[in-house]
């Protein structure tokens, strides 16, 4: 007495625990009354998981009994702003135009991503492998396989209730390897091996009467093969009997026969199968190698397909099919897999689900639908096991049934226009359906609030029939900016009223402007240049989204509005790869906003200059190829930009750029060189405020005390040549004699044409020669003074003269 006290004590708080996490339901409320039903309810969850509907049934004898409702005749709708979500019944699918005066609709919700733990539940009182498992009324029963000494014709059945095991009636030949089903409330025991054969034989378990009966037995003997029920027909698929098949036989329970069908495209052993609606699915087993691959049999066309892979190649597993949700769980298998994957027949896609405790193969499996809880029972890990995991499935709410109300599918009542939560503005158009065989009269009205039972606005009426078109239009200005009710009532002459309604939001205020900005992506405000990224940023009224965006410069240069958004808080972003601006000025970004009501409001950005011309910079001493004779040295340069401005100069002189103080036109740098250095080389860059950059080309300068000291001072660098020009340079030293010469091009190597030649020295920056242009043609020129002495000789040069009209 004590121990079932504790049993049901057990049994209570267990099951209490399980409703206190369940998922809570309540239906708010049901509009229309015809065709197109919309049930309006409120989901709550304890753990904030998302929830779905599903279990969608009707009754009209006030819940006396349930139908099903076909999932065909269903559709949902998501939550949008403050409407509870929704689901749509057509009550023509199924109920025909009859009018009812009461009916009941009832449904539940359930967590689509529960993720739970496998649990060991009480195990099997007789250990086996190759058994077959089935579920009948909430109870798991396990039939036949074999113990690790002999076959077993054992019958064992668990009660997930009590988590107890019960042995029942054992079946008259002993097999392992077997298929079994349920069909019309009888489990039938199909084939496998037994006493050193392949077996044909077929038994029926009639759990009424604890009764086995010999049925007639498969036209193909096998073991290790799958099985699957549509209606009243067992198909029995693949299998080994010495050889693989990919033979397929069907049998009907009612007359007690066989057929052949369409064999499989690959044979194979060790796999299994589900039914789904009229379709048989096929998966994975042993074809001289583990099988990933699966085949889809449709049962009235008599033709197999193939389906998308199984992650994991796998035979010797088990199967188990959630028929609400048309998904079918494959659990262990070959090397004793833990692994659980299960496959969607809606969507055709894998996912993974938690792995067993215990890897098994050659198991049984079943799904107890009362808890929802999967099983994998028994199997093989180096020896039979008796060991039986349970794992918690989605979990669902208890019904909601909504409030009593009647259907007259006789009378069509539809807004088709404006849409459920559409925003809208100005004058609209209602458009639907008011017709019916014997019409009295259709009113169309309006009200704020959500369903109001009272302070409706007539829109229009009529005593013809609308099929599809218009039923009004409609000034929203006169209505506050707020959540609305259209509805629309259609009675026929036996008074009985068909009633729809659509919610809406009625928003006429005007839209603020945004506000917008952009840069360049260094940031430099103000200035850009072709082939720049640009970045957009700004602020717009929450909840608005971009209608359009264009990069302006006079006209139009490109349509940019998929690179640029606004966040749920308003915010604007946006980058714009580089373009190609062409030759305009200057450039701006422009978009249109818009709000849900179809309100629309124009902002223009900053603009940015376009500076497409590189500034100037040269390096006028010292020149190329210069010897100095000292450890310190001003390096001078000019550098400018005639339209956005210098940001920096930058020189360069050997270990990386270093920024260099600058007037507006001039710049020095302090040079350090060690002694005896040679060739130490020296650049120079500008940069202006629209990024663009100019570098000179880079010069070597040494500085060895047993040389001569050598420099040309001017002409600079890119210097313009006219009439006679002073050259002036540095050449001091012993036994020296000097040449300055002069070739066309800008970079020249030879055909130098002497100026001037000398012996005596030339003290810091004095006068070499006087060079004449006046009669050289146009273009550019290379200057080089060359300087020897017994020991050494040094050319100094500079590039990049320019003689020009």
């Amino acid at each position: 007495m004590y121990k079932n006290i504790i049993i049901y004590l057990t049994l209570f708080l267990r099951l209490t625990c399980v409703d206190a996490i369940l998922p809570k339901l309540s239906i708010d409320r049901v509009e229309g009354n015809s065709g197109k039903v919309k049930i309006y309810y409120t989901a709550t969850d304890p753990t904030e998981k998302k929830l779905s509907p599903i279990h969608y049934e009707y009754s009209i004898d006030h819940g006396e009994n349930w139908s099903k409702i076909d999932k065909n005749a269903i559709n949902t709708s998501p939550s949008e702003g403050n409407i509870n979500p929704a689901i749509s019944w057509d009550t023509q699918y199924q109920l025909g135009e009859q009018s009812i005066n009461s009916i009941l609709f009832r449904m539940r919700v359930y967590d689509p991503k529960i993720i739970s733990n496998w649990q060991a539940v009480t195990p099997m009182p007789t250990p086996r492998h190759g058994l077959a498992t089935v579920v009948l009324d909430n109870k798991l029963y396990a039939i036949g396989g074999f113990n690790g000494h002999r076959q077993v014709a054992t019958l064992e059945l668990y009660d997930p209730i009590t988590d107890t095991w019960e042995k029942v009636a054992s079946m008259d030949q002993a097999r392992q390897y077997l298929s079994a089903e349920v069909v019309n409330g009888k489990i039938y025991a199909i084939g496998g091996y037994g006493k050193a054969s392949y077996l044909s034989t077929v038994e029926v378990y009639d759990p009424i009467t604890d009764t086995w009966q010999t049925m007639a037995p498969m036209p193909t003997s096998r073991h290790v093969f799958a099985t699957a029920v549509v209606g009243d027909l067992i198909y029995a698929i693949g299998g080994h009997n010495g050889e693989n098949l990919a033979t397929v036989e069907v049998y009907n329970t009612q007359t007690n026969s066989w057929k052949k069908l369409a064999s499989l495209s690959t044979p194979r052993y060790g796999l299994v199968a589900a039914a789904v609606g009229d379709k048989i699915y096929t998966f994975g087993g042993q074809d001289r190698k583990p099988l990933s691959s699966f085949e889809i049999f449709d049962t009235k066309e008599n033709q197999w397909s193939i389906g998308p892979n199984m992650p994991t190649p796998r035979y010797a597993f088990a199967a188990a099919i959630d028929e609400e949700l048309s998904t079918i769980y494959m659990i262990g298998g070959t090397g004793e897999e833990d692994t659980v994957e299960v496959y969607n027949t809606n969507t055709g896609k894998w996912s993974a689900s938690t792995k067993i405790n215990q890897t098994r193969s050659h198991l049984g499996a079943g799904i107890v639908t009362n808890l929802n809880r999967l099983y994998a029972v028994g199997g093989i890990n180096d020896q039979p096991l008796s060991t039986v995991e349970a794992l918690p499935l989605i979990r669902y709410s208890k019904f909601a049934v909504s409030p009593a109300f009647p259907v007259h599918n006789h009378i069509q009542a539809e807004i088709t226009s404006p849409t459920a939560s559409s925003y809208n503005q100005g004058i609209i158009q209602i458009q639907g359906t008011a017709n019916t065989g014997n019409l009295q009269g259709w009113i169309l009205d309006i009200a704020p609030g959500i369903n109001p039972k009272e302070g409706y606005l007539l829109i229009n009426s009529g005593t013809s029939n609308v099929l599809g078109g218009e039923l009004a239009k409609f000034d929203t200005l006169g209505q506050p900016d707020s959540t609305h009710t259209i509805r629309l009532r259609v009675t026929d002459v036996m008074a009985k009223t068909a009633e729809t309604s659509v919610i809406v939001k009625v928003n006429n205020s005007i839209l603020p402007k945004p506000k917008l900005k952009i840069s360049t992506n260094e940031g430099l405000d103000g200035f850009a240049r072709s082939n720049v990224s640009i970045f957009v940023t700004g602020k717009a009224y929450s909840g608005n989204t971009i209608y359009s965006a264009e990069v302006i410069g006079g006209t139009e240069i490109a349509n940019v509005t998929d690179l640029i958004d606004i966040d749920k808080s308003g915010a604007i972003s946006g980058e714009i790869p580089g373009i190609n601006v062409g030759n305009i000025t200057h450039l701006s970004v422009r978009i249109v906003v818009k709000s849900h009501s179809g309100n629309q409001a124009e902002a223009e950005s900053n603009r940015l200059v376009i500076d497409n011309n590189p500034p100037k910079i040269a390096i006028i001493s010292p020149a190329n190829g210069a010897n100095l004779n000292t450890s310190s040295i001003q390096v001078v340069g000019t550098a400018s930009d005639n339209l956005s401005g210098l940001v920096k100069v930058e020189i360069d002189v050997g270990s990386g750029w270093t920024k260099v103080e600058t007037s507006e036109l001039n710049w020095v740098y302090q040079l350090n060189i060690p002694p005896e250095s040679q060739e130490v080389l020296i650049r120079a860059r500008a940069i202006d405020k629209a990024e663009n950059m100019t570098t000179t080309a880079p010069i070597y300068v040494s500085n060895i005390n047993s040389q001569p000291h050598v420099n040309i001072s001017y002409p600079a660098d890119g210097t313009n040549l006219l009439g006679k020009i002073l050259v002036t340079g540095t050449i001091e030293g012993n036994n020296l004699n000097w040449v300055l010469e002069y070739a066309p091009g800008e970079h020249a190597q030879d055909g130098f044409k002497e100026i001037d030649r000398g012996t005596e020295a030339k003290g810091y920056d004095q006068k070499i020669a006087t060079w004449d242009v006046s009669s050289l043609p146009d273009g550019q020129y290379t200057l080089r003074l060359t300087v020897k002495n017994p020991l050494t000789t040094i050319a100094v040069t500079r590039h990049s003269l320019i003689r020009s009209p």
